[in-house]
């Protein structure tokens, strides 16, 4: 039971991450200038500023991108695994929409959802016939959750930097400047030359890691806000407060 639980609590996590950078698409343009400067400051002697300023062209990049698309789905994998080697891998289909709604339907190695309305984040396994509701402002997350309501800036709540370029692939990561225990750091693995953001791996204060890959991504398809809207049947038993 405290397994499922610190999964779901790592699976909302995950899921304003994503919305936060990997529902834009980036353009080849910015991403290759960055290279450029980062190449120019190293002949130059100034590698550290050049870096952090590709870093920043990349952010302002995918909030810019972030703050126009107002629907998000993909499919998904899942991959999570504790600080004392357990795993767990899990697929399905994932899909948000602004402001502050967004589901995630658990495909296999069983049925599972997780569903934000806009007020309440549900999770319901209708396997063990078990839901979990959980009032969105008095969660754990009220400051990561800016990003669903659109009003966060990824640049305001962490330090971004370029932790490696292996050929087209580029991987950013994230700190937060104010101590999470929901995430210790964030990185986003970008392909190169669409420059989605197809990865996110979430490293919690704990040491735990949880690893989203997505396929398939769509944006800004019609999506309507009864999807995102749950209702526990009468047999259903509460499992969390």
């Amino acid at each position: 039971m405290v397994h499922r639980l610190r999964y779901i609590r790592h699976a909302l996590v995950s899921s304003v991450v994503l919305l936060s950078a990997s529902i834009v698409m980036m353009t080849s343009q910015a991403p290759n200038a960055a290279g450029q400067e980062a190449a120019g400051a190293e002949a130059t002697g100034s590698t550290a500023k050049a870096e952090a300023d590709a870093a920043k062209k990349y952010v302002d990049t995918i909030q810019a991108y972030y703050d126009k698309a107002k629907t998000y789905s993909a499919t998904f994998t899942q991959d999570y695994e504790t600080v004392d080697g357990i795993k767990k891998t899990s697929a399905g289909v994932v899909w948000f929409k602004k402001p502050g709604l967004m589901r995630w339907d658990y495909e296999t190695p069983e049925s599972r959802f997780l569903i934000s309305d806009g007020d309440f984040f549900w999770s319901w396994e209708p396997v063990y016939r078990q839901y979990c509701k959980q009032n969105l402002a008095a969660s754990q997350l009220p400051t990561a959750l800016t990003f669903l309501s659109g009003q966060g800036k990824i640049d305001d709540d962490f330090n971004v930097s370029i932790e490696k370029i292996v050929g087209n692939q580029i991987t950013l990561k994230l700190v937060p400047k104010i101590p999470s225990m929901a995430y210790a750091q964030i990185g986003f693995e970008i392909l190169m030359p669409s420059a989605k953001v197809y990865r996110v791996t979430i490293l919690d204060a704990m040491g735990n890691t949880n690893r989203i890959t997505f396929k398939s991504p769509e944006i800004n398809a019609k999506l309507e806000d009864s999807a995102f809207r749950f209702q526990p049947p009468a047999d259903a038993t509460h499992i969390c407060e």
